[in-house]
């Protein structure tokens, strides 16, 4: 009788072969050519801390935590990474974000002057402070490092943009 083991295995590494090369939405482990590149590492056992979400604020800047989504609002510029993340064990994480510029063109009203861009965003929570940051694809300051403190209850929203 001959052992089928050899066989199962390589027909395993053919089908594990196969589908890291499809991208996402295509029934693959979304690693493969089109992907939409690294995300913060995600194991289901880790969620954001229930003491980091919320908002938080520093002048000109407001920073809303849920375990699904990150939004920084910064005067003309809003990042925004949607997805679960988690904190590292140094209380970091680093998320690939998307950038756009909320400032309108002139003479339009609500018309956003720039298309998103992709951005790496920071955040660094230390007890009762969040440091936020955020670098284009070349190193760029997008959003410059702050730190920020929990928004009070009632807490201003950002100044608004000119138009």
């Amino acid at each position: 009788m001959t052992d089928a083991r050899p066989i199962r295995r390589l027909l395993g590494l053919i089908l594990s072969a196969w589908l890291a090369a499809c991208g996402p939405g295509t029934g693959g482990t979304g690693t493969g050519p089109g992907s939409a590149g690294a995300q913060a590492p995600y194991d289901p056992s880790l969620v954001a801390p229930a003491p980091v979400l919320g908002e938080w604020v520093a002048d000109g800047i407001r920073v809303t935590l849920t375990a699904s989504a990150v939004d920084v609002q910064e005067r003309c510029r809003q990042v925004r990474y949607e997805g679960p993340w988690a904190l590292d064990g140094e209380g970091r994480v680093t998320l690939d974000a998307s950038s756009r510029d909320t400032a309108v063109t002139s003479g339009t009203t609500g018309v956003p002057a720039a298309e998103p861009a992709a951005v790496r965003l920071l955040l660094h929570w230390q007890g009762e402070r969040l440091a936020v940051s955020a670098v284009d694809a070349v190193g760029r300051a997008v959003i410059p490092p702050r730190e920020l403190e929990r928004a009070a209850a009632f807490s201003a929203a950002p100044a608004v943009c000119p138009g």
